[in-house]
């Protein structure tokens, strides 16, 4: 063989090399991601219209976060319901909230669903835009693993002239778990303008209202409030 016809075998054979090379790599990377992104697939209505590629965070990896990060046990938890839920999502309940809470307890003295875990970031965009759905969800767990976590004396917010929707986030994910939370001494209204403090319940109270199934989007023939 001479050499010229050598070489040209060789970088054939080279090129099937790194051909083979990048189609195993491709394989395993695509593996990990739908495993990663299918963790919760099991959990969601099955007539649900999910695009495989997002992860939707999972109540417990949440709550887990929230726990490891650690800022719920020396900072007051803050919610919010009932504002008006025109613009961004929840806009004006979330901005009103940490206003108050930055007057009250200072610029870092407080925890709100977006600060309580350092990973919250990297949660909120894993891989790609959620769809609607997958939106509801991710809002629905986050919420009640902010309530499982929580601890000692909690702060919600509402307007003083609405009432507390009974489909609101608030009534049926962030309640029913912070009265079922053992670590949480009372739960505080704050009435808005007002600033007027109700204690809602205490430890030993016994629990509030009743826990829904893992994606649950209506209760009463009515869909949920997304605050």
């Amino acid at each position: 063989m001479s050499h010229q016809s050598f070489m040209k075998t060789w970088k054939r054979n080279a090129v099937y090399v790194i051909l083979l090379f990048f189609i195993i790599t491709l394989s395993q990377t695509t593996a990990k991601a739908i495993s990663r992104n299918d963790l919760l697939l099991d959990t969601v209505p099955k007539d649900a219209t999910l695009v495989r590629r997002y992860h939707v965070i999972t109540t417990e990896e949440y709550e887990g976060d929230i726990r490891r990060t650690g800022k719920v046990y020396s900072l007051p938890a803050v919610f919010w319901t009932s504002f008006p839920r025109s613009g961004p999502i929840r806009e004006q309940g979330f901005m009103t909230s940490k206003t108050w809470a930055k007057k009250t307890f200072g610029e870092k003295g407080f925890v709100m669903y977006d600060t309580a875990s350092d990973t919250y970031v990297e949660i909120m965009s894993p891989c790609d835009v959620p769809t609607t759905e997958q939106d509801i969800l991710r809002v629905q767990h986050m919420s009640r693993a902010f309530g499982r976590a929580a601890y000692g004396v909690v702060y919600m917010l509402k307007p003083d002239d609405k009432p507390i929707y009974d489909t609101s986030i608030w009534a049926i994910f962030e309640w029913p778990e912070l009265t079922r939370n053992h670590l949480v001494e009372k739960v505080i209204q704050v009435g808005i303008p007002s600033e007027q403090q109700t204690v809602l319940w205490r430890f030993g109270d016994g629990p509030k209202g009743d826990e829904p199934p893992p994606g649950k989007r209506r209760i009463k023939g009515r869909a949920l409030r997304r605050a």
